[in-house]
């Protein structure tokens, strides 16, 4: 083989590892994006159950304390017959 030829291989092989290596660095890159945004997408739904569970045995607390302290006041009405 000439030198030239053999120059030649050697950028092509250059130039075909480069391409390699720069599919694989956009690939890494994109899996990365796409794996952190699936994180964010469960820890955005961690979150809202918590948030939810959170608010929903807030409403049964205040429930429960209006149940306790809410106590109605009824007048007996053959009382009020007599009264009137």
């Amino acid at each position: 083989m000439a030198i030239e030829t053999k120059l030649m291989m050697i950028c092509l092989l250059a130039l075909a590892a480069a391409l390699v290596y720069g599919v694989l660095k956009v690939l890494g890159a994109w899996y990365e994006q796409s794996l952190a945004r699936h994180d964010l997408v469960v820890e955005s739904k961690r979150r809202r159950y918590a948030y939810f569970k959170a608010l929903a045995d807030r409403e049964r607390e205040i429930q429960g304390e209006e149940a306790e302290s809410s106590v109605i006041i009824e007048e007996d009405e053959p009382q009020l017959a007599q009264a009137a």
